[in-house]
């Protein structure tokens, strides 16, 4: 499945989504809204009608922070990473558990660190 730049992506996410691909979209956006809070996760198409999860910073042209995207890939899910001009595919999940634990570990390193004096 070809992955296009966020930009060559529709802005809003589509109306023609199965509730599958919905409550996965969800699952991810409740399981991160701890961890990053000012991130944003949304369901997306290709131009060939294939759904795609966005995981992304608030502000999508820092260079620091990358966006990640979740996509089915066959009967694997498949977990990539795009950087300010680089595109990294990252793994691949038999489970929908498996990516969510994936997902998270690689977003751990992108929560702000809490300083707590003692």
């Amino acid at each position: 499945m070809p992955i296009h730049p966020i930009e060559a992506r529709p802005s809003q996410p589509t109306q023609s989504t199965t509730p599958v691909e919905s409550q996965r979209c969800q699952q991810l956006a409740t399981m991160l809204a701890p961890l990053i809070p000012a991130w944003s996760v949304e369901l997306h198409r290709d131009e060939f009608g294939e759904a795609a999860i966005v995981i992304m910073p608030d502000d999508a042209g820092d260079a620091i922070y990358p966006t990640l995207i979740v996509h089915a890939d066959g009967a694997v899910f498949q977990l990539d990473e795009l950087g300010e001009d680089t595109f990294h595919k990252l793994n691949e999940h038999l489970t929908w558990t498996e990516l969510l634990r994936a997902v998270r570990i690689r977003l751990a390193w992108e929560t702000p660190v809490s300083t707590t004096v003692h």
